[in-house]
């Protein structure tokens, strides 16, 4: 996984739970050609072995900090379907047009897939799985506030309408945003994640140009692009 992904995560969306060294691998940014956002049987394989004993090492310590009742149970808890993180290269936002038309060309997609673990309809975290160079591994656990934006993200563009709605990192301005290729417009937005344990009272179904939300950044990223220059923070 991309390291200084769940460098990035540490800061909103506390606290996670890492299995051995996987959460500090370090993932590699993919081609054009392998830029999709259905994750491979693997990754899937390595989310459901994963699951259990992350789970579980969590609920022994503070369920409710990882995002869980304290009475669930393993086997009441589901994977959904994953997001794969897409990062915002620190270029396209301190050289961006006012004029700019298209976000998605300027998106570098990430080997690292983020897998909402939900109990009945509600989300409790994210499982974060990732290819390390050799296989696909369950890296770590938590990130209940993201989750939490995330599923109303797809409650308010959903599937079933024919919106895809993608996951994009910052990782110098350690910011989370989405896009939603399907809306009609370019787009850009701000996921505006709290730490506090309620539910989410933000309204994503309106949506921002990409230049003005870019442009929010800039001061961020020109300010942490020496500190973070492989893409974000070390672990």
């Amino acid at each position: 996984m991309n390291a200084c992904f769940l460098q990035c995560l540490r800061r909103t969306t506390l606290p996670r739970l890492s299995l051995g060294l996987a959460a500090m691998l370090t993932g590699t940014l993919v081609g054009a050609a392998e830029s999709t956002d259905a994750p491979p049987e693997a990754a899937w394989r390595a989310a459901r072995d994963g699951l259990g004993g992350l789970v579980s090492a969590a609920l022994a310590d503070q369920p409710e900090r990882y995002g869980f009742p304290a009475d669930v149970a393993v086997e009441e808890l589901r994977l959904d379907t994953p997001w794969r993180q897409y990062a915002l290269p620190p270029d396209a936002v301190l050289n961006v047009a006012p004029s700019l038309s298209s976000i998605e060309e300027t998106l570098q997609a990430t080997d690292t897939w983020l897998f909402p673990i939900v109990r009945g309809d509600s989300p409790c975290a994210l499982l974060a799985v990732n290819y390390s160079g050799e296989e696909w591994r369950a890296a770590a656990l938590g990130y209940v506030g993201l989750s939490r934006e995330l599923a109303r993200v797809r409650a308010q563009w959903p599937a079933k309408g024919g919106y895809h709605a993608r996951l994009v990192s910052s990782f110098q301005a350690r910011r989370h945003l989405f896009t939603v290729p399907e809306a009609g417009a370019p787009n850009l937005t701000l996921l505006r994640t709290s730490p506090a344990p309620t539910q989410s009272i933000f309204d994503y179904r309106r949506l921002d140009a990409p230049a003005a939300t870019l442009q929010t950044l800039q001061a961020e990223v020109q300010a942490n692009l020496h500190a973070f220059p492989a893409g974000g923070p070390a672990p």
